[in-house]
């Protein structure tokens, strides 16, 4: 059997706040002291200028000075941790938040920061504790609420991810996010129906969310919605040409129509986006397979496991591909592979080696 693997990643959204210039005032007769607040406001203000034109790394460095000078400051190390969340470096933002806290424990908004920057290191678990202590400085925290509940659906807990989200949606019923997560949270208790209605509600609240669109595409595709699922997709891929998920996803969506000329150009061009990303070479073999071209399909797989060589499917499948083109020994050398990896998988391969069983080709799976 050929072996399909899928990508999708869904994604909460980063909703950075306004840096604040409102650095902490220091009343103070020490002249020299009273100097350096002065440089730290300045530097801070003028790092809050330089983001405004998306200078993110002037003002990391604005903000680093006045850091140095000011170490004491929670607003500075607040504002750098939100630059940080700008330039997508969010193990940096973690850190810079963390100060931020340990400065001005009751500060709602850094804790919730915290807990966004977590979720996008993967630490879910910790980005829920953060979370919660938002809401305990600020109860009434959509925001909060909201990323809580997608931080639950990551940690499969999906039941409290609906009730998170779905106070969210009480505190504020425009909040798209909210809609969105809650979709996920059903998409997770296997509710696809209901996953779909909040998922579509999300899109008519935030038409420009390319994610909503992505994970619509997702859910409809589960649902055997297919053509919706390609629209869904395709409407992604509009607003963030560039998307490699949306470019993978889309790729099999039309694999799964067989229009494979025009999945093997999606998926070259995920391809381009993530060369070393192996599960987008894979799919790219995969869709080359079932278009015919052999040839280019086994350098994909080769590919594939040149970036990661315990990757079962791919050795399986490049394994079946030789079979075909009546190369038995260099299937016999994947097979052997194989069964290093995956011992099980590696008995259907035997069976077509040795027993000239036709293992055979399905459409991938969603």
């Amino acid at each position: 059997m050929l072996r399909h693997v899928k990508l999708i990643l869904f994604a909460a959204q980063i909703l950075v706040v306004l840096l604040s210039s409102a650095v902490v005032a220091v009343s103070t007769t020490d002249q020299v002291s009273d100097q350096i607040s002065r440089e730290t406001d300045s530097l801070n203000n003028r790092a809050i200028d330089e983001v405004k034109s998306h200078q993110y790394s002037e003002a990391v460095d604005l903000l680093k000075r006045a850091i140095a000078l000011r170490p004491d400051v929670a607003m500075v190390h607040y504002n750098l941790g939100c630059v940080y969340e700008l330039q997508n470096q969010f193990a940096l933002a973690v850190e810079a938040f963390k100060e931020t806290v340990s400065l001005s424990p009751a500060f709602a908004d850094a804790h919730h920061h915290l807990g966004l920057s977590y979720n996008r290191v993967g630490r879910y678990a910790i980005a829920i504790e953060c979370f919660k202590r938002a809401l305990q400085l600020q109860p009434d925290r959509a925001d909060s609420l909201t990323e809580l509940g997608f931080s639950y659906s990551q940690e499969g807990r999906a039941e409290e991810a609906v009730e998170a989200c779905t106070e969210a949606i009480r505190i504020k019923p425009d909040l798209g996010d909210a809609y969105n997560n809650l979709g996920i949270a059903y998409f997770k208790l296997g509710q696809l129906g209901k996953a779909i209605e909040y998922l579509e509600h999300a899109r008519l609240l935030q038409p420009e969310y390319t994610d909503v669109y992505e994970n619509l595409g997702y859910a409809y595709a589960e649902a055997a919605r297919l053509d919706e699922s390609i629209g869904a997709y395709t409407q992604a891929l509009s607003l963030k040409p560039d998307n490699p998920k949306v470019l993978n996803n889309l790729g099999m969506a039309y694999c799964s129509r067989r229009d494979y000329r025009r999945a093997i150009e999606l998926l070259r061009r995920a391809v381009r986006l993530t060369p070393a990303e192996s599960v987008v070479h894979y799919n790219l073999a995969y869709a080359l397979t079932k278009a015919g071209r052999q040839k280019q399909a086994i350098e994909s797989y080769k590919q594939a496991l040149l970036l990661k060589p315990e990757f079962a499917e791919a050795h399986n499948n490049l394994a079946i591909l030789y079979l075909q083109r009546g190369e038995r020994a260099l299937a016999l050398d994947q097979y052997s592979l194989l069964k290093m990896i995956d011992y099980k998988m590696s008995e259907q391969l035997f069976a077509a080696i040795f027993k000239d069983k036709i293992l055979s080709v399905v459409p991938p799976s969603q």
